[in-house]
């Protein structure tokens, strides 16, 4: 899961929300959520499937399975795997 510090930003980015909101909906502290995306903790499965949930992708996208050739993270059909 190498990647999902880097998709949890990117994807928080993309979709305009601060770490203090998705933390709120996690509820979890903001600087727990922060060290998600730092890569110095990772979620659990429940937090996994939450925020997979929140962003409107899939684990495999959250986790960097996948890779999105098309940088368009809700568009399976132009995914390849890794």
């Amino acid at each position: 899961m190498h990647d999902l510090p880097k998709n949890l930003k990117m994807l928080r980015k993309q979709k305009n929300i601060t770490q203090q909101n998705i933390a709120i909906q996690l509820n979890i502290s903001q600087e727990a959520y922060s060290l998600y995306e730092n890569g110095k903790r990772e979620p659990n499965i429940d937090t996994l499937i939450k925020l997979a949930e929140l962003f409107g992708v899939s684990l495999d996208i959250l986790t960097g399975r996948y890779v999105n050739t098309f940088a368009n993270n809700t568009n399976c059909t132009n995914m390849k795997a890794v």
